[in-house]
């Protein structure tokens, strides 16, 4: 399946453009090592590496999951007596919801406007495909952009993200931040039950609880786990 990324400005720098999200996986993320020694005090009998989140597939699944649009320009972020003010460079870069629009919105300060990214980028995916547009996954950034879903088959032009900026926050985002993670999924009727273990096929539970505890490492990864793709 082939997602297009539209650039409706034109003549963006290739920095600026999206990528697969498993490129730009943050710095915390890389410099975590996958197994730490952690045994002090231990008798020795108990001791042994401790494995980090850095060997967690769903972890690392959910930050490598799809693609990433970045910040389009720097915005300046200054903390003033009457309120958040913000700048950027000549190309307008954010828009601004009025309070009535935004004032229910968790989290938010209902004093202040809440502002949106302007993104040169719509996305086109094929018929029966929308995309879930979020916040990047497990990155450290001193804004969170709100999620939403489009419908990329039939609306491909840009789409501007509303955030809220960290209140402690005040100082540069660069250009080339990671701005939104785009997940495409494909849209279908779905239904649910809610059943008891016992109910189920016979042992299905148990067989998969055991095959996890069979090793010391890898369980998961191992017997479950299927690699996504996303280039």
């Amino acid at each position: 399946m082939e997602v297009t990324f539209i650039d409706t400005v034109g003549n963006t720098p290739d920095e600026l453009k999206p990528v697969p999200a498993r490129t730009v996986t943050p710095a915390w993320y890389r410099n975590t090592p996958a197994w730490r020694d952690d045994t002090d005090g231990l008798p020795e009998h108990e001791k042994r590496e401790l494995m980090t989140v850095k060997k967690c597939m769903p972890l690392l699944d959910s930050l490598t999951l799809g693609y990433i649009i970045p910040t389009p320009s720097d915005l300046e972020v200054e903390r003033t007596p009457d309120g958040v003010r913000l700048y950027w460079p000549s190309r307008q870069t954010v828009d601004i919801h009025i309070v009535g629009q935004t004032v229910e919105y968790p989290s938010h300060k209902q004093s202040d406007p809440m502002p949106k990214w302007i993104s040169n980028w719509g996305v086109r995916t094929p018929s029966g495909y929308s995309c879930l547009f979020v916040s990047p996954f497990h990155h450290d950034l001193p804004f969170r952009t709100l999620a939403g879903v489009v419908d990329t088959d039939t609306y491909f032009d840009a789409v501007n993200f509303p955030f809220l900026i960290d209140p402690n926050f005040s100082g540069l985002i660069p250009a080339g931040t990671p701005m939104a993670q785009v997940i495409p999924f494909r849209r279908d009727e779905f239904t649910y039950t809610v059943v008891d273990e016992a109910d189920m096929v016979p042992n299905v539970v148990a067989k998969v609880r055991n095959q996890i505890k069979m090793t010391f490492r890898r369980g998961y990864q191992d017997r479950f786990w299927h690699r996504k793709e996303y280039r």
